[in-house]
């Protein structure tokens, strides 16, 4: 925990308009809950889905379209 009182986190944006997870979506035709398109992007996914990357709350990757 920081000592400064501020939070950090890590994180990433993910895009799953793109990249072998869209293609799987279109396959199975069926609305998915978060847990579901975690689990795709996690078996799926790549660098071409990820959008922004946060890590200890500074944003060090930005991808525009």
């Amino acid at each position: 925990m920081p000592t400064d009182g501020a939070l950090k986190f890590d994180a990433i944006l993910v895009d799953v308009s793109c990249g072998a997870f869209d293609r799987f979506a279109e396959a199975v035709r069926t609305p998915t809950r978060l847990q579901t398109d975690l689990e795709q992007f996690i078996n799926l996914g790549d660098d071409r889905n990820v959008r922004r990357v946060w890590v200890r709350g500074r944003e060090c990757v930005r991808k525009d379209r």
